[in-house]
């Protein structure tokens, strides 16, 4: 074929064609696939003077290796630590109870157990251990004087952070009495905090 001489396309070839244009219309290809998914959004606006609990209190899984009983301490320092006598394998979760109050830099809080010292667990058929010796370890709070001592009190403190929220948390000692009946334990511990 000479330049600038067209010839004609056939008949068959322009139907080829044009089929395969319109298969490429009617199937697009995996690059224009679509997936939808969805996520729950929350938050949760907290006032000046309230508190919210962040942790409960956990001594994970005790087992005794005879008779008598023994003790399980919970230190709530940092992320919590436990030690439990010789008698006791402790495994799994140590939690100490943790709380952030919210407030104003310096306002000053008290912060009080309202359990009377002892926290009661309850297990199966009745059951139960007593969590007492009520420990406290506090971050971006100072403790100061003043304000009496009432019953179940934690201290008093300054709250020392410029942005008004601190964070404490609640250890103790768990008694596991001479064949403790095996299960699951729960109590409930109380905390109130004033601020003035």
């Amino acid at each position: 074929m000479g330049p600038g001489i067209i010839r004609p396309l056939r008949l068959g070839a322009a139907r080829a064609l044009a089929a395969s244009a319109m298969v490429a219309a009617l199937c697009p290809g995996a690059a224009s696939a679509q997936s939808v998914e969805s996520a729950r959004t929350v938050a949760t606006v907290m006032t000046p003077a309230s508190m919210a609990k962040t942790a409960d209190m956990n001594f994970g899984r005790i087992a005794p290796k005879g008779s008598p009983g023994g003790t399980v301490v919970l230190n709530p320092a940092g992320s919590g630590s436990c030690t439990s006598s010789a008698n006791l394998i402790r495994t799994g979760t140590c939690q100490p109870a943790t709380f952030v109050v919210y407030g104003r830099h310096n306002w000053l809080v008290r912060i009080r157990e309202l359990n009377n010292g002892v926290i009661t667990l309850l297990g199966p058929n009745g059951a139960t251990m007593l969590v007492n010796t009520l420990t406290i370890s506090v971050d971006n709070l100072t403790p100061v004087s003043g304000g009496g001592s009432p019953a179940g009190n934690l201290g008093r403190y300054r709250i020392i952070d410029p942005s008004g929220m601190a964070t404490f948390r609640i250890g103790g000692t768990l008694t596991v009495g001479t064949n403790q009946e095996p299960g699951v334990y729960t109590g409930v511990l109380n905390v109130q905090v004033n601020y003035n």
